[in-house]
């Protein structure tokens, strides 16, 4: 399954939101399409959401997991059901558009008025959650989705790795996203299994640390005490001595990459299975120097995901293409979403930083502008005092080997930097 649009009505900080995950097309192609169901607006393979905290970006991925929850797994994830209605209505409603195996599209939706108990939910929307029981009473990997938290809790290991807080295996798969508690499958307790079990799956294992992890390589399985070996610049560690950015990294890689092995196992190509990969804070804990590379590391991972992810870094939204970059703001006590205009990728990193999507005026440190703004508000001054004068000498001497801005907040072309280039040579003879 994919996702094609998500509506929010009073659904906690929103009082009205719609997402379109389909590629952006103009009005003249759109309508052209609208004659053949084929030739309809193909899913993006990933939305990216940015926003400042407090905004509610984490909400839609929420709602999406909810939305296609089916009556067992939302007895589990609901929780209390006027948590998610917004302050001052008395119902929310959340409503999703989707294409399915055989790429005809469904509308599922759920429906809680304040006061309600799951039974009263299942009763209301019971018409869309059937929809959904009937297809996982087919098979259970149908909608198949998995979704994490900003929480990504490493699991404890043990001799069962799988997760014991959720018995249904479709809120296992989303169960970070609304639990803070819920802890993700061991990676290294799944490593120890497919051992005993001389698994192919152990060849997902190796990939995770042979392709992801800088400088970090599978190195073996020690039996005697039941540890997996890592090979790095420091010599063959075991997992638990990683730093908590590595293991952080690979519980979360590990635990989809196990969901995705263990549901579609009969596969012979599991990672190419599609479905819906839903992230939030998708560069948590990671240097900037992986975050520039996660994006293509899904991609070639799970060629088939389609991603829905959140984020507040500009390595991760340098790498949106055009139409899938959007961002919340709040706009007088309202909450918009809107998509970036342009072409993320194209950008450079400063120009991502200051553009609307970050809203930074500078990207100078606050030490060097709040300098710059003493030395204007004395050098303004008719009557320095002596004091003054000292003060202004200092800031003076302190900015003298700062670096000074060189570049605009605008593309220039060869062309443009070379006469500029010339007018600035002008200007020093």
């Amino acid at each position: 399954m994919f996702i094609q649009k998500l509506v929010l009505k009073n659904f906690r900080s929103f009082s009205d939101l719609e997402i379109d995950f389909r590629e952006v097309v103009d009005e003249v192609t759109l309508q052209e399409q609208s004659s053949s169901p084929d030739t309809m607006p193909r899913n993006r393979a990933r939305t990216l959401i940015l926003g400042e905290n407090g905004t509610g970006k984490s909400n839609i991925l929420k709602a999406i997991a909810l939305v296609t929850a089916g009556s067992n797994a939302l007895g589990e994830l609901l929780g209390r059901a006027d948590d998610w209605i917004r302050y001052g209505t008395d119902e929310c409603r959340i409503d999703l558009e989707m294409t399915i195996e055989d790429g005809s599209s469904r509308h599922i939706w759920l429906e809680i008025h304040r006061g309600d108990h799951l039974s009263d939910i299942m009763k209301r929307s019971g018409e869309s959650l059937q929809e959904i029981d009937a297809a996982l009473r087919h098979t259970d990997r149908n909608y198949f989705i998995v979704g994490y938290g900003s929480s990504r809790n490493a699991g404890s290991g043990g001799s069962n790795f799988r997760s014991k807080r959720s018995s249904s295996q479709r809120a296992q798969c989303v169960a970070s996203l609304l639990d803070k508690t819920a802890e993700l499958n061991s990676i290294e307790e799944w490593a120890l299994d497919l051992d005993y079990r001389s698994d192919s799956g152990m060849d997902i294992i190796k990939k995770v640390f042979d392709e992801f992890l800088p400088d970090t390589r599978f190195h073996s399985i020690d039996k005697k005490d039941r540890r997996l070996l890592l090979e790095t610049k420091d010599g063959i560690i075991p997992f638990s001595a990683l730093s908590d950015g590595y293991q952080n990294m690979a519980a979360w890689i590990g635990d989809i990459l196990y969901r995705i092995n263990d549901i579609f196992s009969d596969r012979k190509e599991p990672l190419n299975t599609k479905g819906v990969l839903l992230i939030d804070e998708i560069a948590l804990h990671l240097h900037p120097v992986w975050q520039r590379e996660l994006l293509g590391f899904i991609q070639k991972t799970l060629p088939n995901m389609q991603l829905i992810a959140t984020t507040h870094s500009p390595f991760i939204a340098q790498q949106a293409g055009k139409s899938e970059l959007y961002t919340i703001e709040r706009v007088n006590d309202i909450i918009r979403l809107d998509v970036f205009s342009g072409d993320p990728s194209s950008l450079l990193l400063h120009q991502i930083i200051m553009s609307d999507v970050f809203g930074m005026p500078t990207d100078e440190s606050v030490e060097v502008v709040n300098l710059k703004k003493k030395r204007s508000t004395l050098s303004q001054r008719k009557n320095q005092s002596s004091k003054e004068k000292q003060e202004l000498e200092g800031i003076n001497e302190k900015l003298k080997d700062m670096p000074i801005k060189s570049y605009s907040n605008s593309i220039i072309n060869q062309d443009e930097h070379a006469t500029l280039k010339e007018i600035l040579k002008s200007y020093k003879k």
